[in-house]
């Protein structure tokens, strides 16, 4: 197979950027393999209304808030084991501002805090490492490889080098660590990952553990408990170059104790939206994500955004 179709079609189907900062998903091919040696350079804008800071695991009741935020990922995919594996350096910037409402003592006033936060946010290195179906190959190995059924896992560790400030209600670093393990799997449907009419059926089932804030605001300390969630993507290529997907994620977890007392939070909540991505050159592409919370309990996140991604692949 020629080689210029080969690269035409890794900007559907490399290492996407995982964006804990989007509360709909990671995006849809985020996970699948690619051939050894693949670099990949993704430059994400964000911009969405909610009621959480840069992360939804943060959501207020009452809270409104606008996340204006860039994501800068470097991947480098390399062999593990025999299997297709990558990792990725994810570190987000930006904006977030926002305000709470609340009723006064008597409850016949309100009183309003407003807040915003700006710099860098909190920095991520995550792992994606091949179990089943995704043999580690080379390019002229990987354009002829029919793909079927894949198993994966992933791990990602976020630390607290973003801005924070206690005295803000809402801040675009959250002052904790997070830890998150899932094993995405899925079927490539096609005669190869470079098919004109590839169809792919995707679903991310993970979970995040997070360790304590000791500064959260106006407390000395806040657990969470851990916040589980499974996506999935329903993905078709129209030709080499543009493809849409179907996107769907159920979250449920995330309670916070705040000094030792449950803050009785407990979050579930549904998001959706659809992707559309086309390929410009052989080594650059972008894709765009509108999507929003379809429903959830008090506690969950709120609100739509919008993600536009551009990859550089050499």
């Amino acid at each position: 197979m020629p080689h210029l179709p080969l690269k035409l079609a890794l900007g559907a189907i490399v290492l996407a950027a995982a964006t804990p900062a989007f509360a709909i998903d990671d995006g849809p091919r985020a996970y699948f393999p690619v051939p050894v040696g693949t670099n990949n350079i993704n430059l994400i804008g964000i911009t969405q209304k909610t009621n959480s800071s840069l992360d939804p695991a943060t959501a207020i009741k009452g809270a409104d808030a606008t996340v204006d935020v860039g994501v800068l990922q470097y991947t480098r995919a390399f062999s593990l084991a025999g299997n297709a594996s990558a990792l990725a350096v994810v570190m987000p910037f930006g904006e977030v501002r926002g305000k709470l409402t609340l009723s006064g003592p008597l409850g016949n006033n309100t009183i309003t805090r407003e807040s915003n936060s700006s710099g860098l946010g909190d920095m991520s290195v995550l792992g994606v490492f091949g179990i089943v179906g995704s043999p580690a190959m080379t390019r002229q190995q990987y354009a002829q490889f029919k793909p079927g059924f894949s198993l994966g896992a992933l791990a990602m560790i976020t630390a607290p080098t973003g801005a924070y400030d206690g005295d803000k209600l809402i801040n675009l670093g959250t002052n904790r660590w997070a830890f998150r393990v899932g094993a995405p799997f899925g079927w490539a449907i096609g005669d190869s990952y470079l098919s004109p009419r590839l169809t792919t059926i995707e679903f991310v089932p993970s979970v995040t553990f997070y360790t304590d804030n000791d500064s959260p605001f106006r407390a000395g300390n806040r657990s969470q408990e851990a916040l589980y969630r499974i996506e999935g993507h329903l993905t078709h290529n129209f030709n080499r170059a543009f493809w849409v997907s179907a996107d769907l994620t159920a979250n449920t977890g995330g309670e916070t104790t705040t000094d030792g007392k449950s803050d009785k939070n407990s979050k579930t909540w549904t998001g959706g939206g659809l992707t559309a991505g086309m390929n410009f050159s052989p080594a650059f592409g972008v894709s765009a994500t509108y999507g929003g919370i379809l429903s959830g309990n008090d506690a969950a996140p709120e609100g739509d955004g919008f993600r536009i991604n551009a990859r550089y692949t050499f």
